[in-house]
């Protein structure tokens, strides 16, 4: 007995092959997004499997005949998906959004507690290399804190980044130092609690 697709209800056989176990015919499998499927044999990113099977649930949605079960259709595209979504990345789909969910409900837990205590910082950073013998530049260090401090800034943090070996002659004598440069970070308060 002859197969029908359950979408347009075009006989498939040989001439129209068959989809999801003769689900759907090639017409209405091309429709849906049946390519998009070949696309995901090369695909490892896989933010871009739940973008292709959420466009192939749009394509469902808008072009499925009204009385057929769009569900049932999307659950075999789903299945292909999260089959080679599953090679990938040796998650099933599902698993995986569940744990980014998770992760984002966490991120936003963080944020919610950090903005009850109603204070904002803004911050900046400061570079400043180190003269070609290695040694701090003081005065242009000093500048720096004195600016920083009269428009409201607090030195948060400070440390050296090593840049790389200088080799140097000075009257004649061999110098090595150490090239680097000085990262200061800078905090202020931007918004005081219960303003």
């Amino acid at each position: 007995m002859a197969k029908e697709c359950i979408n347009c209800g075009r006989k498939i056989g040989f001439i129209s092959g068959e989809h999801f176990d003769g689900l759907l015919c090639d017409n209405c499998y091309a429709e849906f997004g049946g390519m998009t499927l070949i696309n995901l044999e090369t695909e490892t990113d896989i933010d871009k499997y739940i973008e292709y099977y959420n466009k192939i649930a749009g394509e469902i949605d808008k072009k499925a005949n009204p009385n057929v079960d769009r569900e049932k259709i999307k659950q075999c595209f789903y299945k292909r998906i999260d089959t080679r979504f599953n090679a990938v990345t040796g998650y099933e789909m599902k698993e995986y959004l569940r744990k980014e969910m998770e992760e984002q409900e966490k991120e936003i837990q963080h944020v919610e507690y950090a903005k009850s205590f109603n204070e904002f910082y803004e911050y900046d950073v400061v570079t400043i290399i180190n003269e070609n013998h290695g040694t701090i530049d003081k005065q242009e260090m000093m500048r720096i804190l004195s600016e920083h401090t009269k428009n409201g800034w607090k030195l948060h943090t400070i440390y050296s980044n090593e840049l790389g070996k200088n080799a140097l002659g000075i009257l004649g004598l061999g110098v090595n130092a150490t090239a680097c440069e000085d990262v200061l970070i800078f905090e202020r308060r931007v918004k005081e609690p219960n303003e």
